[in-house]
């Protein structure tokens, strides 16, 4: 009898895994972290996830999953969210969570933030690192639905200019400009 209600962390990772069928976590009571990270997944459903109620980090990175890969996910305990290198061209279409803390979206391949990029409000977001991206440009209101930012990461981007974004807790920002001259200024603030 294997007590898989007291699992806390499971690494699937590197696996070959092709999707994460709905009812594979039932049990997981106590699963806290979960890394699905290197395999071949192309969607996430949520709903697959929720049998793991406790889950706080979930880590998806290096998987194909693209924008509708992951839209609409959502998850009511999952404060950390890797979708490092997994083919976005856009902000993903996460649905409002509160427990949404810290998102890491560095290594895809979203090209502008429009206004009102993030779709649904994330109303505890505090981090997001959209590093290493092939940002060209961030609309003044591109972030507008993320107010509680402390941390924003976007270096390794092809910025040329930083607009005033509303972003009142904003604490540390690092970004590169490059300039039309093929020279870099680095800023960061804190």
């Amino acid at each position: 009898h294997t007590h898989t209600h007291t699992l806390t962390h499971s690494s699937l990772r590197g696996n070959g895994l092709t999707s994460l069928p709905l009812g594979s976590l039932v049990g997981l009571t106590s699963l806290a972290t979960l890394n699905l990270g290197d395999n071949n997944l192309t969607t996430v459903n949520g709903a697959s996830l929720l049998a793991a109620w406790t889950l706080n980090l979930l880590d998806l990175r290096n998987n194909p999953l693209g924008n509708a890969g992951i839209a609409n996910f959502f998850h009511p305990t999952v404060a950390f969210l890797n979708l490092e290198n997994t083919r976005l061209t856009a902000f993903p279409a996460v649905a409002t969570s509160t427990a949404l803390t810290s998102i890491r979206i560095r290594n895809n391949d979203i090209t502008v933030l429009p206004e009102n990029a993030i779709v649904n409000p994330l109303p505890s977001l505090v981090a997001l690192d959209i590093s290493s991206n092939r940002l060209t440009l961030i609309a003044p209101m591109a972030l507008a639905r993320v107010s509680t930012l402390q941390t924003l990461i976007l270096s390794n981007n092809l910025l040329t200019f930083f607009p005033s974004l509303p972003l009142p807790r904003l604490t540390a920002l690092c970004v590169l400009l490059h300039a039309a001259s093929g020279n870099s200024q680095s800023h960061t603030h804190t």
